[in-house]
């Protein structure tokens, strides 16, 4: 584990305190030019790379430097007042609502595209002083100086705003919000000291980029001390960017040693012992890598190694334990499905050198500055065998298993029993994430964007968008479950999991048992008083059923439930069948029918929400009950189960 924090405190100077190198030392030295141009050489994408340098940096040279007139704006800002529905740019300073058709202009609107052209601008100034570095021309190094030079004549006065329009200690200058900013300074940091390593500029000039951007900037992320979070560790990395680009050993030590924002903070309280970011999503899992990623990156060159931090490492190992057979991760939480991130593990070949991270960059479509700068040459293919496994800090259990020999049934599901996951964590316990037919069948939806629409708060952050069990129409608690049992030795896997406090006097059980071609889902619910109980479950595909259902007019307690079209309503008391029909093939369902059930079929937002979901609710109102599932890619009936489950479905 990284070093405590008292002991850290104590030894701070001697630990922390970095090892100057001439400029350029923060992401790259000159020592690595000769590498670089001999990589370009031998491999076409390394050449590509080299050459969008210096073609971006050619047309950088010869154009207008252009500054956003104000402070970016979220997109959080951008969106209808009265359908909350995001705009549509018609041009600058017009913004339409696609619902109501009517047109904004004006403040905020208009400066939403101010945060892309400030972040435009600083990567055009960071890429002017990496070409001035690799072709030896100074000339580029100037053109990012002079870049610097104008905003640290404009920094103060663009307004200080956060994403309300005030000036909280969130607030910023250059975009409506520090953790933004943060990121922006990384590539500004990085032009300056590409051109002091070039060279370029005056004594006066340096000064005036120190004194009134970058440490104006540092100030104004300072304002906001976001202790545990990924905002945290974008700013820390922020400011270490310009802390070694100014030499500023104080603030060095700072961003790593500050007993409740710094690097080591962040190492001891945000990593759980399964190396998962504590707020529950691979998303922000990977955007927090990047981060830390970045600190350590400068760290390193300035003597400092945080790759020994075991905690980092284990962050880049978390999601190659969770990735479904698509190599993706699920969409947790506040997160969307997606590649657990190329270019860390570009960085991580590199620094550790580890099999496992050499095995991901071997199978990538190699690019990027990342991969010329920081990557090996010649990363060797792994063998990296994913079996089911339980990540019990995190609460997930995975089960694996195929394929079956067409290469389109490799089966996995995972089920979500952990920690709330904080701001960005949703009340899912229990809830079922499933992947079969070469696709996300039975989905986490995720997030809904901006955070503002009323679809995120009331439908995808609600229980009702997953899964799992909702009781009596409302959301669960912020709660976290328990594993019970798990085997993965036999001809299928199977695990048990319950969350007892999500709902007061509820006790809530969930078995999954799964094969090569087949998933068997048992629910169980009780309390001492009458509930109403709703199984809920989401596919994709297109959707048939042998259930006679009529139309239905749902009313609930919870705006979730508004979400839902196309109700209709079945007698659910006896077994019935579904399928839905995938791309690669039908997935088969079967459904145990219970005296007094409603079955509810209906319609469901996806992600993105112009898409649909084919819904089925199982409704029980008792005081226990238990729901049965058994979905397969060819039909089954109960009794093809192993003897071993039946019993449980009963």
């Amino acid at each position: 584990m990284c070093l405590p924090l008292l002991v850290l405190t104590a030894i701070a100077s001697a630990e922390t305190k970095p090892t100057w190198k001439d400029h350029p030392s923060l992401f790259i030295e000159r020592s690595d030019v000769p590498r670089i141009l001999d990589r370009a050489q031998k491999y076409d994408w390394a050449q590509a790379t080299l050459d969008s340098v210096r073609q971006h940096a050619e047309k950088s040279y010869s154009g207008k430097i252009a500054y956003p007139p104000s402070t970016g704006r979220h997109s959080v800002t951008y969106v209808c007042p009265d359908c909350k529905e995001p705009l549509k740019t018609l041009s600058p300073t017009q913004h339409q609502c696609p619902k109501c058709e009517k047109t904004y202009s004006g403040l905020p609107y208009d400066a939403r595209p101010y945060n892309g052209q400030h972040d435009g601008l600083a990567r055009t100034a960071a890429n002017l002083g990496l070409a001035a570095l690799l072709f030896d021309e100074p000339k580029y190094a100037r053109k990012a100086l002079d870049i610097l030079l104008g905003y640290a004549d404009r920094y103060d006065s663009y307004p200080l705003l956060d994403t309300r329009g005030g000036q909280s200690p969130s607030a910023a200058h250059i975009s409506d919000q520090t953790l933004n900013e943060s990121i922006w300074l990384i590539d500004i940091a990085w032009a300056y000291d590409l051109a002091l390593g070039m060279k370029v500029g005056t004594e006066a000039e340096h000064k005036k980029v120190e004194d009134r951007l970058l440490r104006a900037s540092v100030e104004t992320i300072k304002r906001y001390r976001a202790g545990k979070s990924n905002w945290q560790s974008w700013h820390n990395a922020g400011m270490l960017a310009a802390a070694v680009a100014m030499r500023d050993e104080k603030l060095f030590d700072q961003v790593l040693n500050d007993p409740e924002c710094g690097f080591y903070f962040q190492m001891k309280n945000s990593v759980g012992a399964d190396g998962m970011w504590f707020e529950g999503s691979w998303s922000y899992h990977s955007y927090s890598v990047s981060a830390l990623l970045k600190t350590a990156e400068a760290a390193r060159r300035s003597g400092i190694d945080l790759y020994a931090c075991p905690e980092l490492k284990k962050l880049l190992e978390a999601p190659l334990q969770a990735v479904m057979p698509n190599g993706a991760t699920p969409a947790l939480n506040d997160g969307m499905e997606g590649s657990p991130g190329g270019w860390h593990y570009e960085v991580a070949a590199a620094r550790w050198g580890d099999p496992l991270f050499q095995d991901v960059v071997s199978r990538m479509k190699r690019s990027g500055l990342d991969a010329l700068i920081m990557g090996i040459d010649k990363p060797k293919a792994h063998k990296n065998v994913l079996s089911s496994t339980i990540l019990p800090a995190s609460g997930l259990a995975i089960l694996r298993r195929g394929p079956d020999g067409s290469g389109q049934a490799d089966q996995y599901v995972s089920l979500d029993f952990g920690p709330h996951g904080g701001g960005h964590g949703h009340p899912d316990k229990l809830a079922l994430n499933y992947y079969t037919r070469g696709q996300t069948f039975a989905p986490d939806v995720g997030r809904g964007w901006p955070y503002n629409l009323p679809i995120h708060q009331q439908y995808y952050k609600s229980t009702l968008s997953h899964n799992t069990v909702v009781v009596d129409e409302t959301p669960q608690a912020q709660c976290e479950g328990s594993l019970e049992s798990s085997d993965f030795h036999g001809d299928y896997h199977v695990v048990t999991a319950r969350a007892d406090t999500c709902y007061e006097g509820v006790k809530m059980r969930r078995t999954v048992a799964m094969s090569d071609s087949w998933l068997l889902d048992v629910f169980e619910v009780e309390s001492a008083a009458e509930h109403t109980y709703d199984w809920v479950w989401h596919g994709r595909g297109e959707f048939a059923s042998s259930l006679p259902a009529e139309p239905y007019e749902l009313t609930a307690a919870h705006p979730s439930y508004s979400y839902l079209s196309n109700v209709r309503k079945g007698d659910g008391s006896d077994d019935w069948k579904a399928a839905w029909m995938l791309p690669a093939g039908k997935v088969h369902a079967l459904f145990k029918g219970s005296p007094a059930r409603e079955a509810l079929l209906c319609n469901a937002p996806d992600n993105p929400r112009t898409n649909t979901l084919h819904s089925v609710i199982l409704r029980d109102k008792e005081k226990k009950a238990r729901f049965a599932a058994l979905f397969s890619l060819k039909p089954m009936k109960w009794d093809d189960l192993p003897e071993s489950l039946q019993a449980k479905i009963e």
